[in-house]
């Protein structure tokens, strides 16, 4: 048998070492990946919205909720934007969730409907909040910012 196939102690210490250094790395990266999906998991549960009618939105200030209107189309970028921007947000999300606000949606791609002109929606992208039964704020034609939106349900 050759001696100079056997590992030295320099060479033990030195493997040992780097089979350390893989585990806290291995670590370190399942932390991350740990923490991200614990702060961040809302990001892929989307926004149930409903779609709008009088009699719901009734129902729902008539039962104290917190509502919030959106007038929305296909071809709008601007409402585009203020999906991914806004709604896709998980901070909106856990907000909207914990508040229980109730999402609803007016599809305005082809054309609004009576009961969406009767609440004054004109355009897209165009947002209401309603709060205790009575109109909180308004955006129209716009982008919003999380932080407007939160402060509106607030």
């Amino acid at each position: 048998m050759n001696d100079t196939n056997r590992p030295t102690g320099r060479t033990r210490r030195w493997r040992f070492q780097f089979a350390v250094q893989d585990f806290f790395a291995l670590m370190a990266v399942v932390s991350v990946g740990l923490c991200y999906y614990v702060l961040y998991r809302d990001f892929a549960q989307p926004i149930a919205w409903t779609p709008y009618s009088q009699a719901a939105l009734k129902e729902h200030l008539l039962a104290g909720r917190t509502v919030i209107i959106e007038a929305r189309a296909d071809w709008d970028c601007t409402s585009k934007l203020n999906q991914r921007n806004v709604w896709d947000q998980p901070r909106v999300k856990r907000a909207m969730r914990q508040r229980n606000v109730v999402p609803m949606v007016v599809d305005c791609t082809v054309n609004c409907d009576a009961e969406a002109k009767l609440l004054g929606i004109m355009s897209t992208p165009e947002v209401h909040v309603f709060r205790y039964g009575l109109p909180v704020a308004r955006r129209v034609g716009n982008l919003i910012k999380p932080a407007q939106l939160l402060d509106a349900i607030d």
